[in-house]
C-alpha cells in the first residue's frame, strides 16, 4: 500500500515540476504568418534582443523580433517592429504609446550559419517611448525634445490638450496621461 501512495503522489507532482519552468511565464505569440501560439515565455530583452517560447506542443523555440509579430506576457502585449520588441504602454483608437525594451541594432544576422547582414532598428534606446497613430504604419520616436511640438501637432483639435501642454501643465514625464487624454 505505501509503494502505491508513493506511486500515486510521484505520478501526480512529477507532471507540476515538468510544466513549471523557471523565469518563464504564461503567454502567447503570434508569428509573422499571423498564427496564434500558447504556451510559456521567457524574455531575453536586454542580454539578448529575444525571447524564448515553449509551446504547449512542440519543442522550444527562440524568437527574435524578425521572427514573430507580437507577443503577449503577464497581460501585457508586445508588438515587434525594425528587429525591436516594444512594450504597449497605452492604446486607444487614435494612438498607441509604447516603449523599447530591445536593442538589437548592429547584431550580426545569420542565415544557417553564414552571415546575412546586420541588423537595423530605429533611432533611440531601451526605454524610450514610440507612438503610432492610426494613420501610419511607423513608429515616431518620442523624446523631451519632440514632445511638445509631436503633441501640439496632433492634437491641433483639442484646444484643451493644446494648452495643458502649451503651459507645461502636462509634459513628457505625463506622456501617458497625455496618451489618454488625446484618445478619449
Amino acid at each position: 500500500m505505501k509503494k502505491i501512495k508513493s506511486f500515486l503522489f510521484v505520478s501526480c507532482i512529477l507532471p507540476l515540476f515538468a510544466c513549471a519552468q523557471p523565469g518563464f511565464k504564461q503567454g502567447s505569440v503570434i508569428t509573422a504568418s499571423k498564427e496564434r501560439l500558447t504556451g510559456s515565455i521567457k524574455e531575453s530583452f536586454r542580454s539578448k534582443g529575444v525571447i524564448t517560447f515553449l509551446p504547449v506542443e512542440g519543442n522550444r523555440r527562440v524568437y527574435s523580433p524578425s521572427g514573430i509579430f507580437s507577443f503577449h506576457m503577464d497581460d501585457t502585449n508586445f508588438i515587434s517592429y525594425a528587429n525591436d520588441f516594444y512594450q504597449e504602454i497605452s492604446s486607444g483608437t487614435k494612438v498607441c504609446l509604447y516603449q523599447k525594451v530591445t536593442d538589437n541594432r548592429d547584431k550580426i544576422l545569420y542565415n544557417g550559419s553564414e552571415v546575412a547582414g546586420i541588423s537595423k532598428t530605429t533611432k533611440g534606446k531601451i526605454g524610450d517611448y514610440y507612438l503610432l497613430t492610426s494613420s501610419k504604419t511607423e513608429l515616431d520616436l518620442i523624446t523631451r525634445k519632440t514632445f511638445e511640438k509631436y503633441f501640439l501637432g496632433l492634437s491641433h483639435d483639442n484646444k484643451n490638450l493644446q494648452s495643458k501642454i502649451k503651459d507645461r501643465t502636462l509634459g513628457y514625464t505625463q506622456i501617458i496621461k497625455v496618451v489618454e487624454l488625446y484618445n478619449n
